[in-house]
């Protein structure tokens, strides 16, 4: 476990309100964001990652290296050791997860293609058996940890063909916590799963129109070849027995984007839950 608190950073920083203007109007841009926002919480997050590690403060350095060299707090030598390992080594990635150890995790950078072992027995026991998620690792005293907030996972994996694919697309990139933002904003405000759904075969109808339409949009705008028809048939034949985020795996072999699968896997996950699955009997799970 940590002992330095990198939340001191982020306390240091705001004591220097000017910059703090700069860096909430670089972060956020045209967005509004208050405490009524949803998802606020790991929005807040994602600008705290994003200030202390990637604003700049002055030409090439960044408030955690800024706190460091003047360590404003009298930190301890043994604090200050961990502080200087993690501005070293720290990285920032969109991880997908490999496998679980109950002391570790193994995780992948969609970004770099590397592999990662990072020890962490609280967040890994927590982690799902698949999926991705954004988060920060370092290397402390010779293991490699999670050093970031708490991660907004997704329920999308990837096929090693798809990987090569997205690593030659987007390889050399870096990722940050901004980037991070752009798919954070899309998600919905969580809510009670029985909250507005339809109540009658009249509503079922209705909402599954605006689902065929919503989709009908994104595929003309992205222009992939799979139609509403497609991923319903889809839907309907499906067999998974361990884990539904094959579903996405399969949808990216189908030829829909990873990269709309990450932005709006909610509409995909609103197809599944509305429309009649074998399965079932013929019924979808929102009438069951």
């Amino acid at each position: 476990m940590l002992k330095i608190r990198l939340g001191k950073v982020v306390i240091y920083a705001n004591r220097d309100q000017r910059l703090m203007k700069r860096a909430v109007a670089e972060f956020f841009g045209e967005r509004h964001v208050d405490q009524s926002s949803p998802n606020f919480e790991q929005i807040s997050s994602l600008f705290n990652e994003w200030l202390i590690f990637d604003f700049k403060v002055k030409e090439s350095r960044n408030w955690v290296t800024e706190y460091y060299l003047k360590n404003p707090d009298a930190l301890p030598a043994d604090q200050l050791a961990e502080l200087e390992q993690i501005i070293k080594t720290q990285t920032f990635q969109m991880f997908e997860i490999e496998s679980k150890r109950g002391q570790y995790v193994t995780v992948y950078g969609l970004y770099n293609g590397d592999t990662y072992k990072v020890f962490d027995k609280a967040l890994s026991s927590n982690f799902p058996g698949k999926g991705s998620f954004w988060n920060r690792t370092a290397i402390v005293d010779g293991r490699r940890i999670f050093v970031g907030g708490n991660p907004s996972f997704f329920p999308i994996t990837n096929t090693p063909r798809a990987r090569k694919i997205f690593l030659k697309e987007n390889g050399g990139a870096e990722f940050t916590a901004k980037m991070a933002l752009d798919l954070l904003m899309t998600k919905r405000k969580e809510k009670d799963p029985f909250e507005d759904l339809p109540q009658n075969p009249q509503e079922l109808e209705i909402s599954r129109q605006k689902i065929q339409k919503r989709y009908s949009l994104l595929a003309s705008r992205h222009g992939f070849t799979p139609t509403f028809d497609d991923v319903v048939h889809f839907v309907f034949v499906e067999n998974y027995n361990h884990n539904e985020a094959d579903f996405y795996t399969d949808l990216i072999k189908m030829g829909i984007p990873e990269k709309v699968l990450f932005k709006h896997y909610q509409l995909f996950g609103d197809i599944w839950n509305h429309f009649p699955h074998k399965k079932l009997k013929g019924k979808s799970p929102v009438e069951l």
